[in-house]
């Protein structure tokens, strides 16, 4: 039975802003691109970010809208509730990217003290905080941030009239900004900005089997834009969600190609299995929207809720590039089977060859067993009573006769060696020498119509197993 009903407050424990801002948002692109989005929704044209290393603070300026004092107080300051989650169009028709009022924990990520200018039609606003008071309160509501009407201009509050880089000032400077805007100065910095990147160029290789094959360019020499470019992106309303396709993330193969490939690994060429482009090989992105209702962004902003909706968008991605992978592997057949064709008809052309320069040089060898020559003429001119003539006519007609038996005894040797030779090697005793040996005369003979011609590759497929 209940007795002594009486209300408990829930409270807010002062290190949730740590678990949704520093603790929740991983990476520090994913921080600063919290602040962008900011700008994005704010209708802002300009946007710039400038590093100072003498004051060790980074600069974030738009010239968007602003945020009057009311919007701060309702919504900046208070957590979950974003201006965004049901007005999202702006009055610059942009569909606006934030919706979990917990975008602004990001500048924990990036810096310990952040101070904020805020100028809009109804004027300026300075508003300050210290994110390390977080760790010294236990109930939410007792950290404080601080607020202050200002006259201060957006080109003022970043003293761009200090900024090392004079040509990025400059332009700046130039700019026309309008009257409102917003400017961040962040302090204590978590992460090192001043570092140098090395980057490694890999190089790509092709056979030149395939090469040949497929009629790959030339990429002797080109980078490998797998890192910078790689792999399939989203983009919500134009800004980068991540980690998907980002290179070194389990995301980066999130459509699973890899495990794809590795059920079917047939090349691209292969006449019966199908060939799957593999994580690497494409480059794509995929443009979504806050109208997407059934793709919600993470609740720490760090990817899509996993769900029908994502599940659905996944299908339907592997469906397109199936077609794709359906029309690349018809092309590769038909240039895999015409290489095949090509490969075919060369054999045949090198097989003639050498049969050809084999008859040359046996009949060379018959031309030396024949003596001189003679004139034709002389040999054919008998008119008149010159017996020089008839005797030379008689000696031409001896000689061909005489060499016409020789060729055929060489023939006939020869002929009786293949058969010794083919009688030795249906029993498995040649030597590779005799092999070699064997193949010439049947070529040899087989030109000359002497022995019945074996199908195309049989003696060379043979002999190559032999060897």
């Amino acid at each position: 039975m209940r007795q002594n009903e009486r209300d408990i407050q829930f409270n807010v424990d002062a290190y949730t802003a740590k678990l949704i801002g520093r603790e929740n948002v991983s990476k520090l692109e994913g921080a600063v691109l919290e602040i962008i989005k900011n700008a994005y929704d704010a209708d802002a044209k300009v946007v710039c970010l400038y590093y100072s290393k003498a004051q060790q603070c980074i600069y974030v300026l738009d010239n968007g809208t602003g945020m009057r004092e009311s919007v701060l107080r309702d919504h900046w300051m208070s957590i979950g509730n974003s201006s965004k989650k049901k007005n999202f169009v702006t009055d610059g028709e942009r569909i606006q990217t934030g919706a979990k009022g917990i975008g602004r924990f990001a500048l924990d990520r990036i810096s310990d003290r952040c101070e904020m200018l805020i100028i809009s039609e109804t004027g300026g606003l300075e508003w300050t905080v210290n994110w390390d008071d977080f760790n010294e309160v236990k109930k939410l509501s007792d950290v404080k941030a601080k607020l202050y009407d200002t006259d201060e201009t957006l080109l003022g509050y970043v003293n761009i009239s200090k900024w090392k880089n004079h040509a990025a000032a400059s332009i700046i400077s130039k700019l026309d900004l309008g009257h409102t805007g917003t400017v961040f100065r962040l302090y204590g910095l978590h992460d090192e900005w001043n570092s140098i990147t090395i980057l490694y160029f890999k190089k790509i290789t092709v056979s030149k089997d395939d090469a040949e094959k497929f009629y790959y360019k030339d990429i002797k020499g080109r980078r490998n834009l797998t890192k910078e470019f790689g792999g399939i992106k989203i983009y919500r309303d134009h800004f980068r969600v991540r980690p998907y396709g980002e290179y070194g993330d389990n995301n980066f193969d999130w459509l699973e190609l890899a495990s794809r490939l590795r059920r079917s690994p047939a090349g691209l060429g292969h006449q019966t299995n199908n060939w799957r482009v593999a994580s690497e090989q494409i480059i794509g992105t995929v443009d979504i929207s806050r109208e997407n209702t059934n793709l919600d962004d993470a609740a720490n902003r760090n990817g899509i809720q996993e769900g029908a909706g994502f599940e659905q968008l996944k299908r339907i991605l592997l469906i397109v590039i199936k077609e794709f992978e359906r029309d690349r592997r018809s092309i590769g057949r038909k240039l895999a089977q015409y290489k095949k064709n090509q490969d075919k008809l060369q054999k045949e052309i090198q097989r003639m060859r050498e049969l050809a320069e084999e008859r040359r040089k046996w009949e060379a060898e018959e031309k030396e067993q024949k003596g001189p020559e003679m004139n034709p003429e002389e040999v054919f001119d008998t008119e008149g009573d010159d017996k020089q003539k008839v005797e030379r006519f008689c000696q031409f007609i001896n000689m061909l006769i005489e060499s016409a038996e020789v060729f055929r005894t060489r023939q006939e040797e020869k002929k009786q060696q293949y058969l010794e030779l083919f009688e030795k090697r249906r029993q498995g005793g040649l030597s590779l020498k005799e092999e070699e040996e064997y193949i010439r005369l049947y070529k040899v003979l087989s030109s000359y119509g002497m022995i019945e011609s074996l199908p195309d590759g049989v003696l060379t497929m043979e002999f190559e197993e032999n060897r």
